[in-house]
């Protein structure tokens, strides 16, 4: 579901917005403009303190940074113009995994 500032992913409600038996957990994106920035929030809410015990030890958190780490680097890219992004320069990234 798309909201103004963020988008929200949830298991909890099945087809028909019937409730899960067993829901996953409700993530919370949050993109919100500051100048000529944005911040970046995620949020996840779990049922339980078990839920999220089992999210940590699965390296969620990691997985969560990973992904906003390439983001940012993604974007970077894309602002340091066609150089970066083509070319014998953005062969190279693209060779070095960036």
């Amino acid at each position: 579901m798309r909201v103004p500032g963020g988008i929200f992913s949830t298991d909890t409600l099945l087809p028909g917005f019937r409730p899960a038996p067993k829901p996953f957990f409700t993530a919370a994106l949050l993109l919100v403009a500051s100048g000529t920035r944005t911040r970046y929030t995620a949020i996840a809410l779990h049922a339980d303190a078990e839920g999220r015990k089992n999210r940590e030890e699965m390296s969620f958190c990691e997985g969560w940074n990973t992904a906003i780490d390439r983001m940012v680097h993604f974007v970077k890219r894309q602002q340091a113009g066609p150089k970066l992004r083509g070319g014998p320069a953005g062969d190279a990234l693209r060779r070095q995994g960036h």
